[in-house]
């Protein structure tokens, strides 16, 4: 997902609007912003920062993000998002800020925060390169990932001769 992302992201850098239209749109999208936010991040508990409550805690995100009619952002097709985003740009830049505004009150711990920050230094604006970000965080990005994880919790194993493993 975040590759495909980058891609379009990438794309998206050449064809930027003026801003003028930037500050207009800008505008009217923080008056409604506002309320999503407060709605949202009520519902939205924070982050533990564990691994374990990774998975809760982002089905609880777009659970309130597909209530608030804001299921774009959180789609797992990147071309869903970038379909909003040139059919609708105003919803998009609603949903953008509220995802910004949402992870930002949320996240304050452990890896996820890690990443979301990489991600939130590397394009401030980018909502949806974020959420990813956060999605991904604690997904094993490799096999070796995954072997080391293995061979950690067999070192934490112990062999009792009266029992079984």
């Amino acid at each position: 997902m975040a590759q495909e992302h980058e891609e379009y992201v990438s794309q998206e850098q050449e064809d930027e609007p003026s801003d003028d239209d930037t500050d207009d749109i800008m505008t009217e999208v923080r008056i409604a912003a506002g309320r999503y936010v407060g709605l949202i991040k009520s519902n939205v508990e924070k982050h533990s920062g564990k691994e374990e409550d990774h998975e809760q805690w982002l089905g609880t995100l777009q659970s309130e993000f597909r209530l608030n009619g804001f299921k774009h952002i959180i789609s797992d097709q990147e071309k869903v998002w970038q379909n909003c985003k040139q059919k609708k740009p105003k919803k998009a830049n609603l949903q953008n800020r509220v995802m910004i505004s949402v992870l930002n009150g949320t996240i304050k711990s452990g890896t996820v925060y890690s990443k979301f920050q990489s991600a939130r230094t590397d394009r401030p604006l980018d909502g949806r390169g974020m959420y990813i970000a956060t999605k991904e965080a604690h997904h094993s990005a490799s096999y070796r990932n995954t072997r080391r994880k293995l061979k950690r919790k067999l070192k934490d194993l112990q062999y009792d001769q009266q029992e079984d493993y």
